[in-house]
């Protein structure tokens, strides 16, 4: 098999504009604000896998099941403004993760590992109330996928589709140490199904679904 990945893009052009046009007005209002409200720098999380997939047994002669996931990475900005006791905090993240997957061919006994990695853009935006250092949130995030690469797309007869976005709800705790760190912690609910699909010669099945899973995230703020 080769060993050469393809680098596929799944987003649609059109997410693009919107996923700007929720940062622009997020940050735009947020700097209308006075500036001892206001709070923004980079931030940096770790998600546990989020991955559910069921295996799939005896189909066309093949069998696939999840091997290994990686946690997903994320690295970006937030923002957060002070409305007395309550605060509105958006935040744009990249955000990377990988899976590896065992397909066996069920006529000659043979198997191989199936190794994908996932690019994405997420764009939570939190509403929390404040007490003293601690806070609690809770908000939609909107998930933009930017691509990604996959040993199936090398693999004749197979092929991957990934839904190109999908939106969640988080909710969590926080925790400001001092007036420059931000702690979070945040449960992501999924909202839609994944979508995600790989088919062999022309018929397809579904093969993962996005599951909930754990955000911990510190930022720096200037």
């Amino acid at each position: 098999m080769m060993n050469m990945k393809y680098l596929t893009n799944t987003a649609s052009s059109a997410f693009f504009p919107k996923a700007l046009l929720v940062l622009t007005l997020s940050f735009g209002f947020l700097f209308q604000s006075q500036a001892q409200k206001l709070k923004f720098g980079p931030r940096f999380g770790i998600a546990s896998p989020s991955l559910n997939m069921q295996d799939i047994d005896d189909w066309q002669d093949v069998a696939i099941s999840l091997q290994d996931q990686t946690p997903e990475y994320q690295a970006g900005l937030f923002a957060r403004l002070q409305l007395g006791g309550l605060y509105i905090q958006p935040e744009f993240l990249f955000s990377t993760s990988s899976a590896k997957f065992l397909v066996e061919d069920l006529i000659d006994g043979g198997s191989e590992i199936m190794r994908e990695q996932y690019y994405n853009v997420e764009i939570p935006v939190m509403a929390g109330l404040k007490l003293g250092p601690f806070r609690a949130q809770g908000g939609p995030v909107y998930r933009m996928n930017l691509g990604n690469s996959s040993d199936f797309f090398t693999r004749e007869g197979f092929g991957r589709n990934f839904k190109g976005s999908e939106v969640g709800i988080q909710a969590g705790i926080g925790l400001d140490l001092g007036k420059k760190i931000a702690l979070d912690l945040k449960y992501e609910l999924p909202m839609d199904g994944s979508g995600d699909e790989i088919s062999l010669f022309g018929q397809t099945h579904t093969l993962s679904d996005r599951g909930t899973h754990l955000v911990a995230s510190v930022g720096f703020s200037f």
